[in-house]
């Protein structure tokens, strides 16, 4: 176990604005980078960084500012994110940066276009686990992404349609989206289509008001059609302090020829995959022993469920709910919680939108959250959620 080790301190106050603060000075001729290199080396959130691409792009920015006939109200309309750095995960693809081993992206993914059309800069590709499958963010090109809260836990991982986790781990704001609504065109691909329900891509913030802006960006013209700025009218009424659901899911079935093979030559350190991948795919080989005249029963099930919260949430209601049972656990533990993913995935199948809401921290100094549902295409809600429960949970706060 290795000494828990506080962050350097921030020298410069612009890392703590909200992109929509920051997107308003940047207007306004002011900009920043920094503050990467000084924690890379302690958390390892870096696959590759584009800095001396994203400084030509900033220039371009200050260019295009210094020339524009714009107002700044226009520049805000049509250009929400100018000027913005951001990070992208490892399974979209960024023109020139790599996309797998020896296999460089000869063009940004659809997502990210339309972000860039916004004119957010990417200034790096973070670290993601292999075919975005674990629960924690590792492979064996990179290594293991340590969470800036105690580097002996784990980051969260997935983000392959996960952003919530992640986001709960590190106490930020995190979105899954309705599917649909955000383009696809990352990793990992599939033949089986219910996956695109499944993997479904979306924004993590450190502000609740920065996932309407991120979010009206990366929808695109279907932003009008899930009315995300819609004003939301609503009265406060005393909530439930805790709500708890059993929850079960059956795991999808998949065929490995060699995952036996794979999995013995993990244990000596011989398998070109990480561990994670291959006990996932284990799992799902084990819905093999489900007799197959027992899934109609279990697509029953399913199809019930939904109907169920479908009426329940209609279209002004929404489910909060944990996003995690736990804090993030340390390196090497994600065995024992596994199940615990089933308080996101069932969100994943269903198909809703969630949104994940930091809301303090446990007795070892970890971030905690809960997570806030909607009925699809009623992303809007989950984000007017998070941001009244910002203000009463206090939101991000940096790690000391």
């Amino acid at each position: 176990m290795q000494e828990k080790k506080a962050l350097p301190p921030m020298d410069e106050p612009v890392p703590f604005l909200s992109a929509t603060t920051l997107a308003d000075k940047i207007r306004k001729q002011q900009a920043y980078i920094k503050r990467i290199k000084q924690v890379n080396q302690i958390l390892n959130a870096v696959f590759e960084d584009r800095f001396i691409d994203a400084i030509e792009d900033a220039r371009k920015v200050d260019k295009y500012i210094a020339n524009t006939i714009l107002t700044e109200k226009e520049l805000e309309r049509c250009k929400p994110l100018l000027g913005i750095p951001e990070t992208v995960k490892q399974s979209c693809s960024v023109e020139g940066s790599l996309k797998r081993v020896d296999v460089k992206a000869a063009s940004d993914c659809a997502a990210l276009h339309r972000l860039r059309e916004a004119g957010a800069i990417p200034i790096l590709i973070s670290n993601t686990p292999e075919m975005c499958v674990s629960w924690e963010c590792n492979n064996l090109i990179t290594g293991t992404t340590c969470n800036a809260y105690d580097i002996n836990c784990s980051s969260g991982g997935s983000s392959g349609g996960e952003s919530r986790l992640p986001a709960m781990f590190n106490g930020v704001f995190g979105h899954k989206s309705t599917p649909g609504v955000i383009p696809i065109g990352h990793w990992p691909r599939t033949p089986d289509e219910s996956f695109r329900v499944y993997f479904t891509p979306g924004p993590l913030t450190r502000f609740a008001e920065d996932l309407k802006l991120m979010m009206t960006a990366l929808s695109g013209n279907i932003s009008t059609e899930i009315k995300l700025h819609e004003k939301i009218i609503y009265m406060k009424v005393d909530l439930v302090p805790a709500v708890q659901q059993e929850i079960r899911a059956a795991v999808v079935d998949a065929q490995k020829d060699n995952l036996y093979i794979e999995l013995l030559k993990c244990i000596f350190g011989a398998s070109k995959y990480h561990r994670d991948i291959l006990l996932f795919y284990l799992l799902m080989k084990a819905n093999a022993l489900i007799p197959r005249k027992k899934r109609g029963k279990y697509e029953n099930a399913y199809n019930h469920l939904r109907q169920l919260f479908l009426s329940k949430l209609n279209t002004s209601g929404v489910f909060l709910y944990p996003t995690f049972p736990t804090s993030a656990f340390r390196h090497g533990e994600l065995l024992p919680k596994v199940t615990g993913m089933m308080y996101s995935i069932l969100f994943n199948v269903l198909g809703f939108p969630a949104t994940q809401i930091p809301t303090g921290f446990d007795k070892n100094g970890l971030p905690i959250g809960l997570q806030v549902v909607a009925a699809p295409n009623q992303d809007r809600l989950c984000i007017a959620v998070a941001m009244e429960l910002e203000k009463r949970f206090g939101g991000w706060i940096p790690p000391a």
